[in-house]
């Protein structure tokens, strides 16, 4: 992770140097190894530099080819290093010591507007092209590095980060009341606003804009998730070698030159423990660890909570030689804490699991890492967790196969068969009753988020038509239409303009993040990957069981269906933390959310977890927007 930023004029005016350089000062977490300026008249870029990869100690950005005509600055890693120099004539010495900012500016100058096809990797860049006077914004393929960017009167500006397109006098800082609303109450929302922050835009993954001399924009999508032709249609065996070969590459990609030892947010779970166990052949040949973090209970406390994923961790450790775990307990952290001294280093709302992801990235950064990936976007790539996979079988007709998952179940788990058929039932009936309700505007079972919003606030939206009142809370039900569900899952992804919880805690602590399972290689193999391989028997994440079997602890093979928590004692964690969480819901303005209503489901004695867990949602966003009025009015 490095920064980017800077202005471009369309008034005919100098773009101000002063204006770029009080950017930057926001961006320090970003930049520990320098920042450089380069005024080019209407135009002024900056690049802020994190060294992460060997080449990156080559690096001179902003970078401009012999005649000055092309100046860039690049944010992120390209994978196809070898690809590209093959096709633009560099030879391997060359190559060797060659920072990807170079690779980049020879593919524009090959390829032009349409360079970022030709990309692999996690990257968003401008390119300040000075004969065409255009500037070229792009972004990587699912989004993994971001690029906001505001168009004024007469001028525009870019950034890595939004708060620093806030650095500049002309840039608003209004928070869009309804675009809040809509993310307290609807996840998974298709249609909300880009940000939070009304004249705050962003590039989608797989995006780039063209601003011409006169300030017109043209966006142009060069990619979408979409199944790669070569491996749809194929046999088990061969999606069993992709899988591993794909998944393989893309942990390698991440890891295999870096200058220092990686870290991973480590479940235990399918996801990041295939990434711990596949970077191992680089690891042993660097001669170095990967530094497992892991949330779980203290040793003292082994084995009272189900979702304690530390017995999961030690297996990894006891067979994978090359993972260094840090075993982060809840002892000396404050639940759901930090918050106030959280608020001015992020891009929105925390997550209520803000305190964990910022506790992992300082043990990163204590231990001189910069790289931190997780396992997040396995569930919806190749390894579904897919619930109904037996109920798959019945829905479309096929007895044999579901009699034979059945039997598997049953064998497996001791489940009774009146338990699973009933199960089943309610899987297969469960959307169908869903989209009627909200056809007929009833509200959709779900994490009942509505209820904490005050019912003015709800109306205001159904009647603008931005949301049905049958939209609000999430979808329940099984994966009965499986592949369709993950494509709509990554293509929401993919348009996700804003960085994720997990990434903002990462970023405002000086670590980069990223995610293997949202490579482009992956996406495009898993969407071919037939639903057959979802769940076989009576194991879902079957082909990852299968795939894997000599890198996972062979207790994987047979564990059951649920994922471990962040919090294993969520229901204790509330508790501890309810006094505090109360008293900032009771101190929430009360012209969006029930402030009554927050605090009463806060409260330490409130039995429901479902209900907590769903007022603390809410609370992330109202209590953001309470501080970003407060400060913009202070």
């Amino acid at each position: 992770m490095s920064a980017i930023f800077g202005i471009i004029r369309f008034d005919g005016a100098e773009a101000e140097g002063k204006l770029v350089a009080r950017m930057a000062a926001t961006l320090r977490h970003r930049t520990p190894d320098g920042v450089e300026i380069a005024p080019l008249g209407p135009v002024c870029l900056g690049h802020g530099r994190m060294r992460i990869y060997r080449e990156d100690i080559f690096d001179d950005q902003p970078l401009s080819d012999g005649s000055g005509n092309v100046t860039l600055v690049l944010d992120g890693r390209l994978d196809n290093r070898d690809d590209l120099a093959a096709a633009l004539d560099i030879d391997p010495g060359t190559l060797r010591d060659l920072p990807d900012s170079a690779l980049l500016l020879a593919a524009y100058r090959r390829w032009g507007m349409e360079c970022s096809a030709q990309l692999l990797g996690d990257f968003a860049f401008a390119i300040w092209d000075a004969p065409a006077r255009t500037l070229l914004l792009s972004r990587d393929h699912m989004g993994q590095r971001q690029l906001y960017f505001h168009r004024g009167d007469g001028f525009l500006a870019f950034a890595s980060e939004i708060k620093a397109l806030w650095a500049l006098p002309d840039i608003p800082r209004v928070l869009n009341d309804d675009a809040a609303l809509r993310r307290m109450l609807v996840l998974r929302d298709a249609k909300a606003p880009p940000t939070l922050f009304d004249g705050i835009e962003g590039l989608r993954g797989g995006e780039s804009a063209i601003f011409g001399r006169d300030g017109t924009i043209e966006r142009r999508r060069y990619w979408t998730p979409r199944a790669a032709p070569e491996h749809e249609g194929q046999n088990e065996a061969y999606y069993v070698a992709a899988y591993r070969r794909i998944l393989g590459e893309a942990v390698s990609c991440r890891i295999r030159r870096l200058e220092r030892r990686p870290a991973l947010h480590l479940s235990g779970g399918f996801d990041s423990s295939a990434i711990a166990g596949l970077a191992g052949p680089v690891l042993r040949e660097q001669g170095r660890t990967i530094l497992g973090i892991a949330s779980v209970m203290p040793e003292s406390r082994r084995g009272e909570f189900f979702r304690d994923a530390r017995p999961m961790v030690e297996h990894c450790a006891r067979d994978m030689p090359h993972l260094d775990v840090h075993f982060m307990t809840r002892e000396g952290i404050e639940p759901f804490g930090g918050l106030d001294e959280a608020m001015p280093l992020l891009d929105g709302p925390p997550s209520p699991l803000h305190y964990l992801y910022q506790e992992a990235a300082r043990i990163a950064r204590r231990d001189g890492i910069r790289l931190l990936m997780d396992g997040h976007g396995g569930d919806y790539t190749l390894n579904p967790r897919d619930p109904g996979g037996a109920a798959r079988y019945l829905a479309r007709g096929d007895l044999r196969g579901y009699v034979r998952e059945v039997r598997a179940l049953r064998a497996r788990f001791g489940t009774p068969l009146v338990r699973l058929l009933a199960s089943h039932t309610r899987q297969i009936v469960e959307p169908f009753v869903i989209r009627f309700k909200r056809r007929v505007g009833l509200r959709v079972t779900g994490l009942g988020l509505e209820r904490f919003v005050r019912s003015a606030t709800r109306d205001r939206i159904v009647a603008a038509n931005v949301v049905r009142r049958g939209e609000f809370g999430v979808d329940t039900g099984a994966q009965i239409d499986g592949r369709r569900t993950l494509a709509r899952a990554l293509g929401l992804v993919a348009d996700r303009v804003t960085a994720g919880a997990i990434d903002m805690a990462a970023h405002a602590e000086g670590v980069v993040m990223t995610r293997a399972f949202h490579d482009k290689r992956v996406v495009e193999l898993a969407l071919a990957i037939p639903e057959s391989l979802y769940f076989r028997g009576g194991r879902n994440r079957y082909l990852a069981r299968i795939a894997l079997a000599d890198i996972y602890p062979p207790e994987f093979q047979d564990r059951g269906f649920h994922n471990h928590g962040r919090i294993p004692d969520l229901a204790e964690a509330l508790a501890a933390a309810a006094p505090q969480l109360a008293d900032r819901a009771r101190n929430l303005p009360d012209d969006l959310v029930d402030r009554a209503a927050l605090a009463d489901a806060l409260r330490a004695d409130e039995p429901s977890i479902e209900r907590k867990s769903s007022a603390l949602m809410v609370l992330m966003v109202a209590d953001y927007r309470r501080w970003f009025s407060g400060r913009n009015t202070s």
